[in-house]
């Protein structure tokens, strides 16, 4: 079977895929405050390797889904609960990290203290979020085993893969682009103090989320 004769076969899988996969990508989660705070506090360059940190790690859960590993960290609780609270821990740090940049005094005078962020810490802020979450673990092994069959085609399973894949480089790197704009990040950095911390927040919520889910 060739792979339009494939895709064709499997077409319904691959529309609601797509959709499970669009919908996963903008719901509002640590992924979509972590690329919001690193491109307010970056530019929309760091915002984006923010975004390919978040896809490479997407492949990862791919990656162990397809050899079966999912299953083995689900059912497995010592190994389950300890990628969840490495995940949580760090979702934590990233919270307080945020908050933390806050007002400070010197002088006698306020000033903000900047989130220096690099795209090599981007990337692995956005890689290390969603490689740890176990909701994303959750997520690909409800999909992969759904979808998915011994009988079913590496190829497809590897399309599925891309299609999450897609959809997430697509949102996220919309989202950078959106905030990164010259007069969007001038508008949002003179509140630059009180978005940082509501962020910071908000990351600190998922990561006690993560740990009571």
């Amino acid at each position: 079977m060739n792979l339009l004769q494939l895709l064709i076969t499997h077409q319904n899988e691959l529309y609601l895929l797509t959709t499970i996969a669009i919908i996963m990508a903008m719901s509002p989660g640590a992924d979509f405050t972590l690329v919001c705070r690193n491109t307010i506090n970056g530019s929309r360059e760091v915002g984006f390797y923010t975004t390919v940190g978040i896809a490479t790690a997407i492949w990862l859960h791919i990656a162990y889904c397809m050899a079966g590993l999912a299953l083995l960290i689900v059912n497995t609780p010592i190994i389950f609960t300890t990628v969840k609270y490495i995940g949580a821990i760090y979702l934590l740090y990233l919270g307080l990290q945020s908050f933390m940049t806050g007002t400070s005094k010197t002088n006698n005078r306020n000033y903000i203290k900047p989130l220096l962020i690099s795209n090599r810490m981007a990337f692995i802020s956005g890689f290390t979020s969603n490689a740890l979450n176990p909701k994303t673990t959750l997520f690909f092994l409800s999909i992969f085993t759904q979808l998915v069959n011994s009988t079913t085609p590496v190829t497809l399973q590897l399309i599925y893969g891309a299609i999450i894949c897609f959809a997430h480089m697509f949102w996220f790197t919309s989202l950078s682009f959106l905030l990164g704009q010259r007069h969007i990040l001038k508008k949002i950095q003179h509140y630059e103090q009180y978005v940082n911390q509501i962020l910071g927040i908000l990351l600190v919520l998922f990561a006690l989320k993560v740990v009571f889910m």
